[in-house]
């Protein structure tokens, strides 16, 4: 299987900051928790950040040219579950 350049993926930069982003990603994920697979109302459904945005620099390295804010870094999760996880980042084995 052939993997993507990366740099077509720049078209998406910003998504987050989009008005309908919620509502796509609802779609995009059949309505469901990335998570734990449960079913979500849109409205108990939240857009996480998988790199969080206080993690900005480090996504960027990762992937250049994308922002932390791309669709590719941005998971569909409950709302609470989301506030509970809040910034949680697990730090690098390498670093």
């Amino acid at each position: 299987m052939k993997i993507p350049e990366i740099s077509k993926y720049s078209k998406f930069n910003g998504f987050y900051l989009r008005s309908d982003a919620r509502k796509i990603l609802y779609k995009a994920f059949g309505g469901l928790c990335a998570a734990t697979g449960d079913s979500l109302m849109l409205d108990e459904a939240d857009i996480d950040h998988i790199v969080p945005q206080s993690e900005s620099d480090f996504f960027e390295s990762l992937f250049p040219g994308l922002d932390v804010n791309n669709i590719i870094n941005l998971n569909l999760l409950r709302s609470s579950l989301n506030r509970r996880l809040s910034n949680a980042f697990p730090k690098s084995p390498l670093a």
